[in-house]
Formats: C-alpha cells, sequence, structure tokens
C-alpha cells in the first residue's frame, strides 16, 4: 500500500470525564470527525468515479450508512468504489462504515434511493453538452 493521505477533516475532542454515550465514543476514539468534514472527504472520494450519481448518508444504532448509486454498476466499476469505501475504512477507523450499492435506474430523485438519508453528492450533468 501507499502513503495514506490525510483528508482536511476537522474533529471535536471528547472529554474524559464524560459519561454514558460521550464515555463510548471516547472509547472508540479521542477525536471524533467533524460531520461536514466526513461528509465532504465521501463526496469528494466518490464523486471521482464517473459513474457515481448519488451519494446518500444517514446515521443509525451508531453506524454511517452509506448509499452509492451507480449508473453501471458492472465489476470494474464496482472494484473502483470498493477500493474507494477500503480508504475511507482506513482514513476513518473511528466510524462504522455500512456502504450500499443501488443502481441509479436512471433516476434523477435521489430520495428515491433512501428516504430518510441526506443527499450529500448528486452528480450534475454536463452543462456544456446541453443548450440553454
Amino acid at each position: 500500500m501507499g502513503l495514506r493521505t490525510p483528508y482536511p477533516v476537522q474533529g471535536r475532542r471528547v472529554s474524559e470525564r464524560s459519561g454514558g454515550l460521550e464515555a463510548k465514543a471516547q472509547a472508540r476514539s479521542q477525536f471524533a470527525p467533524d460531520d461536514a468534514g466526513l461528509e465532504k472527504a465521501l463526496a469528494l472520494d466518490l464523486s471521482a468515479i464517473r459513474e457515481v450519481s448519488h451519494v446518500l448518508i444517514e446515521r443509525a444504532d451508531g453506524n454511517l450508512l452509506v448509499w452509492i448509486a451507480l449508473d453501471n454498476p458492472v465489476r470494474d466499476v464496482r472494484e473502483r468504489v470498493f477500493q474507494k469505501e477500503l480508504r475511507l475504512i482506513e482514513n476513518f477507523p473511528e466510524i462504522e462504515f455500512d456502504f450500499n450499492l443501488v443502481p441509479a435506474v436512471g433516476s434523477s430523485d435521489p430520495g428515491q434511493i433512501a428516504s430518510g438519508a441526506k443527499v450529500i453528492y448528486t452528480r450534475r450533468e454536463d452543462r456544456l453538452a446541453k443548450p440553454r
């Protein structure tokens, strides 16, 4: 493997005297990534793959659910996405990711993929190819 490139993510320090959920978070990691930074890292990394049309996230039961909608989910494309997922897991070891690859099926409405999820990336079509 090559050198890991750190993501420009702001973190917050978890108090050492905290109890309950904060104590559990501290046991997992001394620093928790800022949500906006994590969202940006996910969107930037996955948008580098041309076939990714949407990326959605939702937090559930301590996991970060990530839906990745692909225009053409052939093996080569899926393997490139898997490599991106592995890199994200390595760079954010304190996050419990649950990645889901789904076909985009020509839907322009990413809300149909996961109704309660937040859309963090939607590919914009090439504006130069369309007359104004």
